[in-house]
């Protein structure tokens, strides 16, 4: 039913520059930087079966460049939520808009307002704002018409 995308790092580096440049160093004074291993492998966890969106065949998506679109967004979207926790691990895992904030004593507030049954995970970033949007197609019923019985037919059954 579904296709399978191949993840092109040059195509999304291209599409996507500001997260394959990203680098920096942690707290230890080590660098990282985004890699084509790192995005492969973030590409690899979009794609998983009961993950993201399945990238093995059998996903809902019929169209080969509709599903490597979808799959590049859900890989910056986790590239971007990568960087940031490399960034600053104390803020890595805030969700929603800042509110509210101090200087003196350091303190802030932040409030997570999105449309009811919209995952506030995909919020966190633009490009999981667009992977969500552009999956909207997918998350509904399919009707999948059943065999058609016919009452008081005569014998033999003809159709």
């Amino acid at each position: 039913m579904g296709v399978i995308a191949t993840f092109s790092y040059p195509a999304w580096a291209a599409a996507y520059p500001e997260l394959a440049n990203a680098n920096g160093q942690y707290p230890d004074g080590s660098p990282w930087s985004m890699t084509d291993t790192v995005a492969t492998m973030l590409w690899t966890d979009a794609g998983l079966p009961g993950g993201f969106f399945r990238n093995d065949g059998a996903g809902p998506c019929n169209d080969v460049n509709t599903q490597a679109s979808i799959l590049n967004k859900i890989t910056a979207h986790l590239a971007a939520l990568w960087i940031r926790r490399q960034r600053d691990s104390e803020m890595a895992f805030i969700v929603g808009r800042i509110s509210g904030g101090n200087q003196g004593g350091v303190s802030g507030s932040f409030q997570n307002e999105y449309a009811p049954n919209t995952p506030q995970w995909w919020q966190q970033t633009a490009y999981g704002s667009d992977a969500w949007a552009q999956c909207a197609q997918f998350r509904g019923a399919r009707f999948v018409p059943g065999h058609v019985r016919q009452m008081n037919a005569p014998w033999p059954f003809s159709y």
